[in-house]
């Protein structure tokens, strides 16, 4: 009896399959008449569709007898419709079509970019094609470091000293051997009797890139003995925003002890002097060639600093606050960047000295003692840099 119902059901299948019809054809270009392979041909309003074959045909299987719409569509091609297609029952109906190509004429497009001076990449191209002694690191190494200031970063090159914390010694020479250069125009000193600049003013975060130049060249100045040192500072920020930064640091043997100072003025602690440290209104101009009763009068005319006050060394304090803005007028963008350091620390070291004269090839100290030395730095700085970029090809900071 199951075999009997088996047969009956398998007997149905091959007349279902004839009751329902196909559709057949070949899809071409309509130009050069090739086969378009990989067209798809879909019975619109349905899911039931084919793929053309490397010979543009295509075959699609159990259509139910009835009048449809084939959408023809291939990448490049217009989508092509073919409307009233008759399907019968049992039979298959065969179409050839031709698409045409779908063109369209596009603007041109440029892409501009300036060139970015402060990324690793940048850096080792102008080194490797330069014929200079070139020394540089850019602002994607140093966020890779903890450094806050140029000092921190400048004792990461090769053949720099850095000297207080702050200045910059190259080949051992002295930082008067040195000039410093900001955006390639001499940085000012902050001596008035030395050329010198104070890299722990500038914070490491508003630091483009920094390149230090050790052997001379007619693009740079002259004047040196160690090395040329050119730092260059962010022009349009990223983003617009605010960023604080605060450190503090223990010192081992000098914090939370006693310190010995002179007499302070009211100013002292934002490293500016409201008056209290500048000579007296009267004092004379050329006071080495005052003798006599002159010359004591102008000597008492002086305060009387040399009195040491007892004190104490708190921790090391740095704070950094930087404004970023950007913003366009017209078609200009305009970015600035201001930036505020300050820094206060305290230093105790040990000092021995001694001087010796040389007797029967032996030394004969003439004086030894041993000195305390009490070291305060504070450093107040500003940035206030001004960018304009015209075009992308044209940049004024």
């Amino acid at each position: 009896m199951l075999r009997i119902c088996a047969l009956l059901v398998f007997s149905f299948i091959p007349l279902a399959s004839f009751g329902q019809g196909s559709i057949a054809g070949v899809i071409t270009d309509g130009k050069s008449k090739e086969a378009v392979i990989g067209a798809s041909v879909i019975i619109q309003g349905t899911t039931i569709g084919a793929a053309t074959d490397v010979e543009g045909k295509f075959l699609i299987h159990n259509v139910a007898a009835g009048t449809y719409k084939l959408q023809i569509s291939s990448i490049t091609y217009k989508t092509h419709l073919i409307s009233d297609v008759v399907v019968e029952d049992a039979k298959r109906i065969t179409i050839a079509a031709q698409l045409s190509e779908d063109i369209s004429v596009l603007q041109e497009v440029v892409v501009v970019s300036g060139r970015a001076y402060d990324t690793d990449f940048e850096t080792l191209r102008s080194i490797k094609e330069s014929k200079l002694i070139i020394v540089g690191i850019t602002s994607e190494q140093i966020s890779r470091t903890l450094d806050r200031d140029a000092a921190q970063v400048l004792r990461r090159v090769p053949g720099i000293t850095i000297k207080d914390n702050q200045f910059v010694q190259i080949r051992g020479l002295s930082e008067r051997y040195n000039p410093v250069m900001l955006h390639n125009v001499y940085a000012p000193s902050v001596e008035t009797d030395v050329r010198s600049f104070s890299f722990a003013s500038l914070s490491s975060n508003q630091i483009d890139r920094m390149l230090l130049f050790k052997s001379p060249s007619a693009d740079n100045p002259g004047d040196f003995a160690g090395g040329i040192v050119k730092v260059f500072t962010k022009g349009i920020p990223d983003e617009n925003g605010v960023v604080v930064e605060y450190s503090t640091q223990v010192r081992a043997g000098t914090t939370f002890s006693d310190f010995y100072h002179q007499e302070r003025a009211g100013g002292l602690p934002t490293g500016f002097n409201n008056g209290f440290y500048s000579l007296p209104s009267g004092f004379p101009q050329n006071a080495s060639s005052l003798q006599g009763t002159d010359l004591v009068n102008a000597g008492q005319s002086l305060k009387n600093l040399w009195v040491p006050v007892k004190g104490t060394a708190f921790p090391d304090q740095r704070l950094a606050l930087t404004f970023n803005r950007k913003f366009n007028v017209g078609n200009v963008q305009i970015g600035n960047i201001s930036a505020l350091t300050y820094s206060n620390s305290f230093a105790v070291f040990a000092v021995q000295r001694g001087d010796f004269t040389e007797t029967n090839n032996k030394p004969d100290p003439n004086f030894g003692f041993q000195d305390i030395q009490y070291n305060q730095n504070t450093r107040t700085g500003f940035l206030f840099n001004w960018a304009f970029r015209l075009s992308p090809s044209h940049n004024i900071e």
